[in-house]
């Protein structure tokens, strides 16, 4: 690797770091907020309003179907963006993200992982690949 493109991944790297926290961080509130809007009793887009009173519905299976594949589609961009933090070197304090120390940062990667984990075993996905990251 010639030492222009050493500098040029360098940069890409630090770059990558300021926003991914923000981006990690972002894909979870999504990715928490929907799984909470469980089929059986709502969608995301029908949340109660004051005074409303929904009674909860039973899913058709294409409901069903249209729920867990965005689920996965969610946790995949999840897992997407921890496996470019590793590749960022987020999480050894190689390079800053801005407004987030290294706990906060150890923290939210953590949570991030744990929500990878928890939704492979709950959707008996447990086949984690886990992807080596050159350097």
């Amino acid at each position: 690797m010639t030492e222009l493109s050493k500098t040029m991944e360098a940069v890409t790297r630090a770059q990558v770091a300021e926003f991914l926290p923000k981006a990690i961080q972002k894909s979870l509130q999504s990715y928490h907020e929907f799984m909470s809007c469980n089929i059986l009793r709502q969608k995301p887009d029908e949340k109660k309003g004051e005074g409303e009173n929904k009674s909860p519905t039973s899913p058709n299976i294409k409901e069903f179907a249209e729920f867990h594949k965005a689920a996965k589609v969610a946790i995949s961009h999840v897992e997407l963006l921890i496996k470019l933090a590793k590749w960022a070197d987020l999480s050894d304090g190689k390079n800053d993200a801005e407004g987030y120390d290294q706990g906060q940062l150890a923290a939210l990667l953590e949570l991030a992982q744990r929500d990878v984990e928890q939704y492979n075993l709950d959707s008996g996905d447990d086949q984690e690949e886990d992807v080596e990251v050159d350097g």
